[in-house]
């Protein structure tokens, strides 16, 4: 919708609170995981900051002229809310010496490949 110039429509009647981790991220942290000294298993849930989805459109609009966003009224006491364990994500991250990729700067390069088109 932003990209066509319209608001964006958030119609979830409960929080929906989420955290993205770029691709480009997951993927240095598990070469870094291949390459680095056999130490076992390291399983990981991946990290990213929690937002509610209001605050994740909110971004999105921020990177447009004249788009607003519309937050259907919250309705339903039950939250949503599945992510990983941040802490424990960016201490792994750190470890290996992996900048975190911010959610404005993954959702700018959405943007830029949305625009470029096929």
């Amino acid at each position: 919708d932003a990209l066509a110039g319209r608001n964006i429509e958030v119609k979830a009647p409960r929080r929906v609170v989420r955290a993205y981790v770029s691709i480009s991220e997951i993927l240095s942290l598990a070469f870094s995981e291949l390459l680095s000294e056999p130490q076992g298993v390291t399983s990981f849930d991946t990290g990213g900051i929690p937002l509610e989805l209001n605050d994740v459109a909110q971004i999105v609009a921020d990177q447009f002229s004249g788009v607003a966003v519309n937050r259907t009224k919250i309705s339903d006491a039950h939250d949503d809310i599945y992510h990983g364990d941040s802490v424990a994500y960016r201490n792994l991250l750190s470890q290996h010496q992996i900048v975190p990729v911010t959610l404005r700067a993954q959702i700018c390069k959405t943007i830029d490949y949305l625009r470029a088109g096929p």
